[in-house]
Formats: structure tokens, sequence, C-alpha cells
């Protein structure tokens, strides 16, 4: 078995099989192209199914106000109270936090995606929702240069993230010196009790496979119906996105399910002239509607399913 990575060049994706491939498009490129690298391993070749979930990776955006460096510093603070291991970097303009974990996970996404969600709500914080589980993500390459800001992505210390300002940080980033990822806490992250279905979606977990789109279980009722339709119109997507979505699947993933499921025109319309799988993805906020809702607009076709209290 090969272990290898992906490194990101503008209109460039390159196969990285060793490090120092990676060295030597650092020495070409840097200061001239922004270059990022997949955040995961991958065995064999890169592609979701073989990621070697090794991580959680968490992206806190710039804002004006600064709460993302709240964000950020409390999120480390929780993380560093716990012993869990993990390290900091400064992006250039916003922090990234990898938080390792034990290797051992059959769904990652969904277990990522929902200890994310409760770590946020126990720390009043949040970060990229877009990020969270994606096993296809990449993330700018430690020691090159944000070509936006021309600061350098660099490591940082746990302190240094609580005791320092952000324009001092920013100030250190004008620099990179070669400093390697600072690691902290000793104990990887176990996300076992949640790498299981969610409870609220079904008592029986659903499996979609993405060859075939058959559905190992009955319910619910209504998913399976919106993906029996090849013209689903904007709404009826739109529950179907959300659905699986939350259910764990990532955007590419989710792309394949909705190109087998839509007709040509539809899917071409939903992903490349409407954007909303990219939309939705991005819009947590958004919730899948109740049962009631989905009754009253046709789109659960049950007259007995009260959807095991699935939805809101």
């Amino acid at each position: 078995m090969m272990i290898v990575d992906e490194i990101f060049i503008p209109k460039r994706r390159i196969v990285i099989v060793n490090p120092e491939q990676i060295q030597h498009y650092i020495s070409v490129y840097n200061g001239k192209k922004n270059i990022y690298q997949s955040v995961y391993h991958y065995k064999n070749k890169p592609s979701a199914i073989n990621a070697i979930v090794d991580k959680v990776f968490l992206d806190f955006d710039y804002d004006d106000d600064l709460r993302f460096y709240d964000d950020v510093k409390k999120v480390a603070k929780y993380l560093h109270k716990h012993g869990i291991r993990f390290y900091i970097r400064f992006s250039g303009r916003g922090f990234h936090i990898f938080i390792m974990v034990q290797n051992n996970l059959k769904q990652p996404k969904l277990a990522i995606k929902q200890w994310v969600n409760e770590m946020h709500r126990r720390t009043n914080t949040k970060s990229d929702p877009a990020v969270i589980g994606d096993t296809r993500r990449v993330c700018r390459v430690l020691g090159t240069k944000n070509l936006k800001t021309n600061l350098y992505c660099i490591p940082l210390e746990y302190s240094d993230l609580q005791d320092t300002s952000y324009q001092d940080i920013c100030n250190r980033a004008k620099t990179y010196f070669g400093k390697k990822d600072c690691i902290n806490g000793d104990i990887l992250l176990d996300l076992s009790e949640y790498d299981k279905p969610l409870e609220q979606y079904s008592e029986t977990p659903m499996h979609i496979n993405t060859d075939s789109l058959s559905v190992s279980t009955e319910y619910p009722s209504c998913i399976q119906r919106l993906l029996s339709i090849p013209d689903l119109g904007y709404h009826e997507r739109r529950e179907l996105i959300i659905y699986l979505r939350d259910y764990g699947f990532g955007e590419e993933e989710i792309m394949a399910i909705l190109e087998k499921s839509l007709s040509h025109q539809k899917f071409v319309h939903c992903v490349e002239e409407e954007h909303q799988l990219q939309y939705l993805m991005q819009r947590e906020d958004i919730l899948f509607s109740s049962c009631r809702s989905q009754k009253l607009n046709g789109i659960c076709p049950s007259q007995s399913c009260t959807g095991n209290d699935l939805y809101l």
C-alpha cells in the first residue's frame, strides 16, 4: 500500500508520494502562487473513501469584529483543558486547528460532524461548517505565503494564541524561520460514541450506495420518494440535499447521488447553473423541514409515518 498526498497550485493538482516533492514545489512557487496541501493522507490514490482520517480539521475564517479570534482561543482552551492532542496554525489571515483522533472510524464524516457540533455548542463558538468532516479538504502549506495578505502560514504555540494579540501574530507572520508544528496534549480524541448514525434520523441506519442508489431501509419514506424523482423542483432538491448533508455525506458524495438520481438537465441546473449544492453545504443554519411540512408540501407519501421523531 502506498501513502500519498495532494498539493494544489492554482490550475494544477499534483499527487505527492514523498515530502521532498512538496519542498520542491514550495521552493519553486512560494511567494508567487498560493500553495495548498490535502489535510489527509490517502491510501494509494486521493479519494474520499481512501482518506486516512487521523485528525479533525477546523478552519476559523477572518471577520472584521475578530469574533473568529475569540472562537479559536476558546476552542484551543477547551482542547488544552481536556489534554487532547492538537496543533495550531495561523494561515496568513485566519486560523487552523488540527485535532488528532484515534484512527478507527467507520463513518468518519458523521462522527467528526457530530463531535464538532457538540464541541461548538459547549464552547459557544463556531468555525467554517463547510470543512467539517470533509476528507478531501485542503489547507495552506506550512511556511508558504498567503498572497492576499503577504503573510506566511506559521505554527503557533498554545501560549502564543492565548497571550498574543491578533496584530502581533500578523507581525510574526511577516517572516518564517522553518519552525515546525507545536504539538499540545497527549490524548488522542476518541470519537467512538459519535461513530454511528444520528438517532433522531432513524432507528435503523440508512445507507445510500452511490453506485446503485439503493436505500437499504424503508425509512424515511420522504427521502426515498425524493431519490426516485428525476425532475425534482428547487424546494424538493433543497430538502434532499439538506438531509444528505446533515446525515454526514460530503459535497462530492452528494453530487454523485444527485447525478444518478436527477435527470441530466436538472443536475446541471442544480450544480452548475444555480450552485444550489455548494450554497447549501455552507448554510448549516438552513434545516430540514418538519414532518408536518413534508406532508403539507406533498413530499411525504406515507399516511402512517410520523417520522419517528426524525425532524424538528
